[in-house]
């Protein structure tokens, strides 16, 4: 059997996501000492992991056609670093810039497909949904994703009736320093280029 190693005085972050929230992140610093993990000597983790509400959270599900429909959320990185782009292309980061995952793809009709934020940065992010497939149409009728806002309320939004786009606006997230955050519904369609997912001006 394979035997794996850990670092040795190596400070590490445990970060898990589950249906109910996310868990930790939990600091974490081995020891100096070398153990093989496959020798039953790896340290055991004593401090308790603590499932917390995530800063953000949006879930999508549709029908069955169109067959792929792809999440896209955006936002601002520390230090002014530019923004990050989540989608199927970049997955994100639970434990590191930019602390944010497209952490469930489901790329086969239906979804679901799940984007978690765990920390708040000041800033304007954006949640967008862009149909893969290309046909048919978003269909409003069974599209449809529920939003979790930091402060703990939800919202459901479904596409706009009587309109069509490859990619729909679902809403933004501006953000203030302490997590005050305000979310603004904009469900509408926008241009299948790179100027949908970022807010214009967005920093």
């Amino acid at each position: 059997d394979e035997v794996l190693q850990k670092r040795k005085v190596t400070q590490v972050e445990l970060v898990g996501v589950r249906p109910s929230g996310v868990v930790g992140p939990l600091p974490v610093q081995t020891a100096d000492g070398v153990a093989a993990c496959g020798a039953d000597d790896c340290a055991v983790v004593g401090a308790p992991l603590v499932v917390s509400r995530p800063r953000f959270q949006a879930t999508l599900t549709w029908g069955a056609a169109p067959s792929d429909l792809d999440s896209h959320f955006t936002g601002p990185l520390p230090e002014q670093a530019g923004r990050f782009h989540i989608s199927y292309g970049d997955r994100g980061a639970a434990g590191q810039a930019p602390f944010a995952t497209l952490d469930t793809d489901d790329t086969d009709s239906e979804g679901p497909k799940i984007t978690t934020r765990f920390r708040c940065l000041p800033g304007t992010y954006r949640y967008a949904i862009h149909n893969y497939s290309g046909a048919p149409p978003i269909d409003p009728a069974t599209t449809r994703v529920r939003v979790l806002l930091p402060d703990g309320a939800t919202q459901m939004h479904q596409p706009p009736a009587g309109e069509s786009g490859d990619v729909w606006l679902v809403g933004d997230l501006d953000c203030q320093a302490g997590c005050d955050c305000r979310w603004t519904p904009l469900d509408r369609y926008g241009p299948a280029d790179d100027s949908s997912y970022h807010p214009e001006g967005a920093r």
